[in-house]
């Protein structure tokens, strides 16, 4: 369980560090969303939210963490193809 726990605080921290790298080239009011979640992202790994913003993006870790431990990895990539097919990125 230990373990299980200190990979979670480990996402959380990966997770926010490409805010952090986008961040740097980002505009002034961009750039402040992304360190807000890059920082929001630092203390959920270390502590219980305090803000609704942290709640709302602990619950998400929560289903991104439980959704990927609950499917084999051969089928999570075969899922990421084609979500990936069929989105289409608007600029």
């Amino acid at each position: 369980m230990i373990t299980a726990l200190e990979g979670a605080c480990l996402f959380m921290h990966r997770y926010g560090a490409p805010a952090r790298k986008i961040a740097r080239e980002a505009v002034e009011q961009e750039r402040d969303e992304l360190l807000t979640i890059a920082e929001i992202c630092k203390n959920l790994a270390r502590r219980p939210p305090e803000t609704f913003h942290e709640a709302v993006q602990s619950v998400w870790f929560l289903f991104v963490i439980g959704y990927s431990a609950t499917i084999p990895q051969s089928l999570r990539i075969a899922l990421w193809r084609v979500y990936a097919r069929y989105t289409t990125i608007y600029v």
